[in-house]
């Protein structure tokens, strides 16, 4: 057994020369940044939430107090009305979060061919770091608590049903 290195693992190699990639870095900066994020304090990946606790305890009225206090300054306009998202915002959007994750730009320009200028109510500034919102987190929980929280709130901000998850694996699906 012995003497082997990991192909992940990064060794100087003298001055000027490239560090391998190592993956786990991306997901532990992945995990802090979701960590600092509000959204998956709401609602978690995959359980909990105070969004979720809120719902339990106080029904409808809970979420659209909720909503009314926590998603206004959150979304465009208070709520109101979408704003075109264009493609220059997606470039700034997400060369932010591949600063906040440690990530290269080379990724961004392959994107142009797949991104399609859209409406959106939730702020992409405000997003998850995987271009989530909180309807697209309700959602993927696959529960039927989840699925009511983000009815009440689309019957609130029905503008938000235009949101687009804007994450790689999904990018540009509608959330319907």
């Amino acid at each position: 057994m012995g003497g082997g290195s990991s192909r992940n693992k990064t060794e100087p190699r003298g001055e000027g020369v490239k560090l391998a990639f190592d993956p786990d870095e991306k997901w532990s900066n992945l995990y802090r940044e979701r960590e600092k994020n509000h959204l998956y304090k709401w609602v978690g990946v995959r359980k909990g939430g105070e969004l979720i606790n809120i719902y339990e305890r106080d029904g409808e009225e809970g979420v659209l107090k909720f909503a009314e206090e926590k998603l206004l300054t959150i979304l465009y306009d208070d709520g109101q009305t979408p704003k075109l998202v264009t493609y220059s915002d997606y470039i700034k959007w997400k060369k932010g979060v591949n600063v906040q994750l440690g990530l290269s730009e080379e990724s961004i320009d392959m994107q142009q061919s797949r991104f399609k200028e859209h409406f959106a109510l939730w702020k992409l500034n405000k997003r998850g770091v995987e271009g989530e919102n909180l309807i697209h987190l309700l959602l993927n929980r696959e529960q039927q608590v989840c699925y009511e929280i983000a009815r009440i709130l689309l019957k609130r901000f029905p503008g938000m049903a235009n949101d687009i998850y804007l994450g790689d694996e999904q990018f540009g699906e509608h959330i319907f």
